[in-house]
């Protein structure tokens, strides 16, 4: 089976952490996505979903008050059975790529259609 480098999409949406909710939203709106990573300069510092950039007591937030901590990605090294893994385990149908868990660079998203197409190989 391959690696996750070969699957995941590299031209993924990333939302500054100093971006305001509203923007957020804007911009996964325009992408189609309910999930994104959140970045500073280049890296990989937590996760924003549809749902927390539609609650309408955080219209007013930034995106760093609201998002979640990076606790699920995958590195772009990593096979594809790992990633089908963390994905079932936590519920998610779209991770964050690194390139390593050291640096933590965005380097691209892996999907849960992408995944089961290698799979199904």
């Amino acid at each position: 089976m391959g690696s996750i480098s070969v699957i995941m999409e590299r031209d993924a949406i990333t939302i500054p952490m100093s971006a305001s909710v509203t923007e957020a939203l804007e911009m996964m709106r325009q992408g189609r996505i309910g999930i994104a990573p959140v970045v500073e300069a280049g890296r990989l510092v937590g996760l924003i979903t549809k749902e927390m950039v539609t609650d309408p007591e955080c219209s007013e937030s930034k995106v760093v008050d609201v998002m979640v901590g990076p606790e699920v990605f995958v590195e772009e090294g990593m096979e594809v059975e790992q990633a089908a893994h963390l994905m079932v385990m936590s519920y998610m149908a779209r991770l964050p790529v690194v390139n390593n868990s050291i640096e933590m660079k965005v380097v691209g998203v892996v999907t849960s259609t992408g995944v089961v197409r290698e799979l199904k190989k």
